[in-house]
């Protein structure tokens, strides 16, 4: 009984021990990114344009210039011709979606 109760504290133990382990290398895989491909950046960058400056602002500064900067985008309003005045740049993390700087010219 006692051989037999061993045993199985040896099982019990040897099992966490590999459940552990799985654990530890689940951690360090890469996350996915949240923002993976410049038409999600777009909506992102969108939806704040639209709610801070209006939808008419969103639509007037089209198409916007993608860029991808490492582990970031960089989204940028354009100007119609003839028309004064800057642009949206706004910087998404690519990881989280939170934005790092946003910035409007005059």
């Amino acid at each position: 009984m006692k051989e037999s109760a061993i045993i199985f504290l040896a099982l019990l133990l040897s099992l966490n021990v590999c459940s552990s382990e799985k654990e530890i290398i689940s951690l360090e895989k890469t996350p996915p990114k949240l923002i993976n491909n410049k038409k999600m950046a777009s909506d992102v960058a969108e939806v704040y344009i639209k709610n801070i400056y209006g939808k008419d602002v969103a639509e007037n500064e089209k198409p916007y210039l993608i860029k991808d900067e490492n582990e970031y985008w960089v989204v940028s309003g354009s100007l119609q011709k003839n028309i004064a005045g800057g642009v949206f740049t706004i910087k998404i993390r690519k990881d989280t979606g939170a934005i790092d700087t946003f910035t409007h010219g005059e």
